[in-house]
């Protein structure tokens, strides 16, 4: 499958699942009663995918009632020892390949990237392959690594009041008190939303939409913020659950997507961004922080 096709695939699935009230991203349940599971789509060596690959795999397993989050490729399945089964359809993903190009002009050389994409199976779909023992944790758990990432962010977070929400003139983050939310999924999902607002600052990750969003540049940092909170929150094993504004913004998002394929990959580029950073915070040089799948 061409990229180009691919990424329209994408946004279509996304913009159906919004026309149809739905957050493609939000995960509708939360922790089994073993505990809490990371649900980030990962490959058979525990290596998480990465930006749209990530909410696209997820809207896949939830259509076709794969229940582990768990992918590979043909080659793979046959390293593991197994085979994909006859007449299984796979699903198409992409990876970025960067490479040097010289300038025709000057010489000097420029780095590009193009999209290539390739094709990954669920273990659903696989024989002979047995599926690791997933991580499980306990909320304390949950606790502990949400609120450790919070803290190495050094982002001045307060709380207190009703109202959650980053705000740029002081570089601060306000939100009311754990309590104050309906549940655990519901209060970190908003807290990384706000830390997701957080990176885009100009002594951060400058994010800037420029002309190609124009009027929609707003609406467009809101999808990106939720995008961050639902990879954060895949990776603990919550639920990233919409906030009370997103309703306000889905005719923007539709609107967006539809005009432009690409979209949607950006603003998934955009938020796996924002997550690096926030789990990079504070780790020491050489270290790529973050969360570990596989055990």
């Amino acid at each position: 499958m061409k990229t180009d096709q691919l990424f329209q695939s994408i946004t279509d699935r996304i913009v159906a699942q919004m026309e149809a009230g739905v957050s493609p991203w939000a995960k509708p349940w939360t922790a089994s009663k073993a505990g809490y599971e990371p649900t980030l789509p990962h490959n058979i060596a525990g290596r998480a995918y990465r930006g749209a690959n990530v909410a696209w795999l997820w809207a896949t397993a939830e259509a076709m009632g794969y229940d582990r989050p768990i992918w590979m490729t043909y080659n793979q399945a046959v390293e593991a020892g197994g085979s994909v089964r006859k007449g299984e359809k796979g699903t198409h993903v992409f990876f970025w390949n960067f490479k040097k190009i010289a300038d025709e002009k000057t010489g000097e050389e420029r780095q590009s990237c193009f999209a290539k994409a390739y094709c990954v199976f669920n273990i659903a779909q696989v024989d002979g392959v047995e599926a690791p023992a997933p991580i499980v944790r306990t909320q304390g758990e949950v606790i502990q690594i949400a609120e450790d990432t919070m803290a190495r962010t050094g982002a001045a977070i307060r709380h207190g009041g009703d109202m959650a929400c980053y705000v740029p003139s002081v570089d601060m983050v306000r939100l009311p008190f754990r309590d104050a939310f309906n549940s655990l999924d519901a209060y970190y999902s908003t807290a990384f939303h706000e830390l997701g607002h957080w990176t885009g600052a100009k002594s951060r990750l400058d994010r800037q939409f420029g002309k190609r969003f124009g009027d929609d540049a707003y609406a467009f940092e809101e999808l990106v913020a939720e995008l961050t909170a639902a990879f954060m929150s895949g990776a603990l094993g919550l639920a990233s659950e919409p906030r009370e504004d997103h309703a306000a913004y889905l005719s923007h998002w539709i609107r967006i997507l539809k005009g432009d394929p690409r979209a949607f990959i950006t603003a998934a580029g955009k938020a796996q961004a924002a997550a690096d950073f926030i789990l990079k915070c504070g780790a020491d040089e050489g270290e790529e922080g973050g969360f570990a799948i596989a055990a």
